[in-house]
């Protein structure tokens, strides 16, 4: 009876994604959007086959492949917006090349149990067929994916022997690797800065030490167990986070440093205590925006995708020396089990991270350009000349099983230093002891 009630619910969970699939809507999902062909056809970047010349992929006629492609609802290529409209004749452009290629887009919820992480999951367990040729994943989701095999490695390598100046930005590079495979192209960037209100504030800080003389609070999500401002200040500090056989470590002398300047924050007011109840950028950029402080630590797309009157933003500094910040971002991943589909699938991710086409779109996004030629696209000289500091400064964040051991002993360690002013050596000593096998 157990075996027959596991099919059973099998069997309708695998039914529920392939009506999914076929049209319908799920919990969480937005119905699927396909792309029609436009009158006129966008523009053809440089280097590329033309409209009129099919991009040579071998089909079988007559039949007509249908790419399904995932998508975030931040990059909804329906939306009213300029971004998504470059998008949306992007996708039209792949289809006159592709006259056999029909693209149906499907947008999935960020997280929960209807994300794209979960969704995609659920599918390749229960209902392969319900599977996307194509979506769009975090650096994080990506790794988690690539882990457990449900997206594909691209055949195709990266673009090393491209001129400098149109290639990938190198933290761009790391980001689709995954184990030493290429496993996404990215196509938007995502970094750690500082945005500060220069009617209240002043000017940008020569460096940490600077900022904090100036005894104003500095938000951020000081409980967040991730802890990536605690986790950026570590490593730029020289910090290392795996020893020799591939442990998790940490670096007792080197975190001492990143508690004391928190505790001598805190003594100046910058780290105030009640920031401890902080617990992601959502309830930061929220007391940032009541004006409960004039300097906030958060992720560049908090800030590129509407950037406030009031608010410049500027580089994360290092805490030794120059800028240094973590980085992630968006990229595709080829997720469809038909390998007729899945190379056309990594066709068009390589269509969608053209140099010419992100080049236009990059400025809409919202978020940090992947490759050096994007920023020749961006008007504005302000985000044009941070984007490119940031970008220069920016490494890819640890693997996520890197942080999820390591964050929580981060953000304790963190609290107690702004909370309690303690002895940075002694919850320095204690944090690095947690990682030591008996």
């Amino acid at each position: 009876m157990r075996l027959l009630a596991g099919a059973f619910i099998t069997l309708i969970v695998g039914l529920s994604l392939l009506s999914a699939c076929a049209g319908g809507a799920v919990s969480g999902e937005v119905v699927a959007t396909h792309i029609a062909t436009s009158t006129q056809p966008a523009p053809t970047p440089a280097g590329l086959p033309s409209p009129n010349t099919p991009v040579a992929v071998t089909v079988s006629p007559p039949m007509r492949q249908k790419l399904t492609l995932w998508l975030p609802p931040q990059f909804d290529p329906s939306a009213p917006t300029a971004g998504a409209k470059l998008f949306r004749d992007r996708l039209q452009a792949f289809e006159q090349q592709n006259p056999q290629v029909e693209v149906t887009v499907r947008l999935k919820a960020l997280s929960g149990p209807a994300g794209l992480l979960e969704m995609l999951t659920a599918a390749h367990a229960a209902a392969p067929a319900a599977l996307p040729s194509l979506v769009a994943l975090t650096r994080f989701d990506l790794e988690t994916a690539a882990i457990k095999g449900i997206v594909y490695p691209f055949e195709t390598s990266f673009d090393a022997g491209e001129e400098e100046e149109d290639g990938w930005l190198e933290y761009a590079r790391q980001l689709g690797q995954v184990q030493g495979s290429a496993m996404g192209l990215p196509f938007a960037g995502d970094a750690l800065v500082l945005l500060y209100r220069p009617s209240r504030a002043g000017s940008p800080p020569k460096d940490w030490l600077d900022l904090l003389q100036r005894d104003q609070p500095i938000l951020f999500p000081v409980a967040d167990p991730y802890s990536l401002l605690t986790l950026d200040l570590y490593l730029s500090a020289g910090g290392v986070l795996q020893d020799n056989q591939g442990k998790p470590m940490l670096q007792a002398e080197i975190l001492e440093k990143v508690l004391r300047f928190y505790v001598d924050g805190a003594d100046q007011n910058s780290f105030p205590e009640w920031m401890v109840q902080l617990e992601n950028e959502e309830q930061t950029w929220q007391s940032y925006r009541e004006q409960n402080a004039h300097w906030l630590v958060t992720h560049s797309s908090y800030y590129l995708a509407n950037p406030p009157a009031d608010t410049l933003a500027a580089p994360l500094p290092s805490l030794s020396s120059g800028n240094f910040t973590l980085a992630g971002g968006w990229l595709w991943a080829v997720a469809d089990p038909d390998p007729q589909r899945r190379q056309l699938a990594e066709l068009l991710a390589q269509y969608l991270t053209d140099e010419t086409f992100l080049r236009q779109w990059s400025p809409y996004s919202g978020y940090l350009p992947v490759r050096a030629s994007s920023l020749s696209g961006w008007d504005k000289q302000t985000l044009r000349m941070l984007a490119g500091e940031v970008t220069r400064s920016a490494q890819v964040q640890p693997p996520g099983e890197l942080i999820n051991i390591l964050g929580p002993i981060l953000q304790e360690a963190t609290i107690a230093a702004i909370r309690d002013h303690s002895n940075p050596t002694q919850i320095a000593q204690t944090a690095a002891a947690k990682l030591v096998t008996p």
